[in-house]
């Protein structure tokens, strides 16, 4: 049997109970380095609370038929160093900054909501007023009624969230790809593990107290689902209804905690339903008006404020929005060449900012720039490992010039979701901020793993390799053109 036949055959109960001895040493040996620099009550509760977050997302993927050694074995290493990462995080927050578990130092925005949570939990902190979305705080809030405050309960749950939507993107590339390749669905499951498990900084959103874990897991089950209504597959009853509440839980989780995520979803259920609009209006049309309830709850009753006049502020281009947006984004030295060749993007006319789309996209797909700037710590240098999204968007590049017009290689109206939803933020920030971008990163890499299974294919592996060759060439010099420029401003 090759390598690769082994890495992806179903796991043998001999290799499961390997594995689970792997996994109760290492879980082990967490234990005790944690009792080092935790007190001992809460380092049982950390290494308890981790360990269901792993447990969890283990369970799902190994009760699947697309489950290998390969990715059993990945999902391991992946939460092996996110709980590491998590506990480093935990530890600076408290012991080393002289705080204890229940009242932690958080200076970036994981702060601000943990305060917001604890405000509506017994009023010991004013309200925050920079909080409009109230999705993160109040999954803080809930885990505090269940077991009480503490840094470590929606740590957990983002680190759980983080590696089960690894699990359901690898669910939805399967799901949408079947039929497609001669490569089976635990190929597949694998690859697209892989390529989310190199993504580095995508996964540490995960074991930091930010929104984006909720936006992972939102993402995944909803492109789940839709996988399923762009091959108008026949549901009833039971499962009907199980599907149905999936993209209800996700798009909750993904409108909760960014208004604007609604307008995503509902791209991509169009975009869905135009495979076969015959067939699946109806479904769709469900599937818009649970988003739309969602929608007016998340932006018009459970938000600090009522957001969506102030989106449609930022669409019209008001004087009020455009102050507010410039205060936002492209500001810092680092992106002063942005702003020199945009000029004062926010007061543009509307028909300006749509013809900028390409530079503000271009900007947006090479930030942040894979270079450090005297900020060495990990995260700076986590978020400067951009080459699996440099690769994931060159494949999907790819895919777009020469495999998406060909009817018999074409995924469909659906691939175009990850691209609209790209171009809209790109549009709405000047293309300054990547992190918004990250929930749609497994998108493109279920793109990436259609293309990369194409190997097989002699025609398609001397294109793709030649692709390859210039796509790198002109992406290096672009960024030695960024750099030179960017060197110029600071």
């Amino acid at each position: 049997m090759h390598l690769m036949e082994k890495i992806t055959a179903t796991p043998s109960p001999r290799l499961r109970r390997g594995l689970l001895l792997l996994e109760l040493l290492s879980l082990a040996v967490a234990a005790a380095l944690t009792c080092r620099y935790f007190a001992m009550p809460d380092a049982a509760r950390i290494v308890a609370a981790m360990a269901v977050g792993y447990a969890v997302p283990r369970a799902v993927l190994s009760r699947s038929r697309h489950c290998s050694t390969g990715s059993l074995v990945l999902l391991y290493v992946v939460g092996a160093g996110l709980m590491a990462f998590a506990v480093y995080n935990m530890w600076s927050w408290t012991v080393h900054a002289g705080h204890p578990l229940d009242a932690p130092h958080i200076l970036s925005d994981g702060g601000k909501y943990y305060k917001c949570a604890l405000h509506y939990y017994d009023g010991s902190v004013p309200p925050q007023r920079n909080v409009h979305y109230y999705g993160l705080p109040a999954m803080i809030y809930l885990t505090w009624k269940l077991l009480g405050v503490s840094l470590v309960w929606p740590m957990a749950v983002n680190y759980m969230l983080t590696l089960l939507s690894m699990v359901v993107f690898g669910f939805m590339a399967c799901r949408l790809l079947a039929g497609r390749l001669e490569s089976g669905g635990r190929q597949v499951m694998l690859l697209a593990m892989l390529l989310m498990a190199l993504s580095t900084y995508m996964l540490s959103q995960g074991a930091l107290l930010q929104k984006e874990a909720l936006n992972y897991m939102g993402m995944a089950m909803v492109g789940y689902v839709l996988s399923g209504l762009a091959r108008s597959e026949t549901l009833h009853g039971a499962k009907l209804w199980r599907e149905t509440l999936v993209f209800f839980l996700g798009a909750g989780m993904l409108i909760s905690t960014r208004g604007t995520m609604a307008y995503f979803v509902a791209a991509g259920i169009v975009l869905a339903v135009a495979h076969d609009w015959r067939r699946n209006w109806r479904r769709g049309g469900a599937l818009l008006l649970i988003t739309l309830v969602l929608f007016v709850l998340g932006t018009e009753v459970f938000a600090r404020e009522a957001y969506f006049y102030h989106q449609v502020r930022t669409l019209v281009n008001t004087t009020r929005s455009a102050d507010r947006m410039s205060e936002m984004y492209i500001v810092g030295p680092s992106q002063q060449p942005l702003r020199a060749v945009l000029g004062d993007y926010f007061y543009h006319p509307l028909w300006l900012k749509v013809l900028l789309t390409p530079v503000t996209a271009t900007a947006l797909y090479l930030v942040p720039f894979p270079w450090l700037r005297g900020d060495y710590s990990v995260l700076n240098i986590l978020s400067r490992t951009t080459c699996t999204w440099y690769a994931v968007g060159g494949l999907s590049l790819f895919y777009f010039l020469f495999m998406s017009w060909r009817r018999a290689r074409s995924l469909g109206w659906l691939a175009l979701w990850p691209v609209a939803c790209f171009l809209a933020v790109a549009y709405a920030t000047g293309g300054s901020v990547a992190r918004y971008t990250l929930p749609l990163q497994p998108l493109f890499v279920v793109i990436a793993v259609y293309v990369l299974c194409q190997w097989r294919d002699k025609k398609m592996r001397h294109a793709l390799c030649t692709f390859a060759a210039v796509y790198a060439l002109v992406l290096a010099v672009t960024l030695c053109v960024c750099h030179y420029v960017q060197m110029q401003y600071m």
